[in-house]
């Protein structure tokens, strides 16, 4: 199996309900292939010109810093900083919580790795 890089270059907080990631990206600089396995809010820190690589191929887009977007369970691919700016975002995955037979709560494990 290959081994999925984090969907961000810091994680900042985690705990049951979340984990909250820094992605903080140069001009001209890539998040390797990751894939988002849970629900996630990205908040746009700055603004950006950003390349996105997946199955379907390349595309390009820009985002607001200062702008919000939700995302349900993700598609496999890798972030490109396409600008000559500096690109940071903040990114909240939503995690799965398990009610166990004795009552608890077990968080569902995310792998990052692909077969």
């Amino acid at each position: 199996m290959q081994e999925l890089h984090p969907v961000g270059n810091q994680l900042l907080f985690e705990n049951e309900q979340v984990r909250v990631w820094q992605v903080d990206l140069d001009g001209g600089e890539e998040l390797p292939l990751h894939q988002h396995e849970v629900p996630y809010l990205v908040m746009h820190q700055t603004d950006g010109h950003l390349g996105v690589a997946d199955a379907d191929g390349s595309r390009e887009r820009d985002v607001t810093g200062n702008s919000f977007e939700w995302h349900p369970v993700g598609e496999l691919h890798a972030l490109t900083n396409l600008g000559a700016d500096r690109y940071r975002n903040i990114l909240v995955e939503i995690r799965p919580a398990v009610i166990t037979r004795d009552g608890g709560i077990s968080i569902a494990e995310v792998r990052h790795e692909i077969p």
